[in-house]
């Protein structure tokens, strides 16, 4: 769980309006706002004067745990097999349904046009 939400309301079931426990000032937008109100240090929030300096710790270290998991997550790849290490077998690509039609575009029907004029006129 979040550990933002110990430390705020929702007001009146809108998750996007949240109050301060501590100097009960509401804010729009988010439980990420509250936690910019009370770690403080974002210019579009005011800080709360009355937030202890134990949660500003532990919402700093949350959000820094946090970017450090989306870093890692970002940085996640599959392997690519070498030329050698072919032993894995992959199944072929399905081909089309033969009997399905393909869309026709204007091009196809242009030079329909014109077969068709070339045999009429002969």
């Amino acid at each position: 769980m979040d550990p933002g939400r110990k430390y705020g309301t929702c007001v009146s079931n809108n998750t996007n309006k949240w109050k301060c426990i501590f100097c009960m000032k509401e804010t729009n937008g988010g439980i990420s706002r509250l936690k910019h109100h009370l770690v403080g240090g974002n210019t579009s929030v005011t800080v709360c004067p009355n937030c202890p300096e134990h949660v500003r710790a532990e919402l700093q270290n949350y959000a820094i745990k946090k970017a450090e998991e989306r870093a890692a997550e970002s940085l996640r790849y599959e392997p690519v097999l070498n030329d050698g290490e072919a032993d894995v077998e992959v199944e072929p690509k399905q081909k089309a349904n033969p009997n399905k039609r393909k869309k026709r575009g204007p091009l196809d029907r242009f030079i329909i046009y014109i077969l068709v004029c070339h045999v009429n006129s002969s």
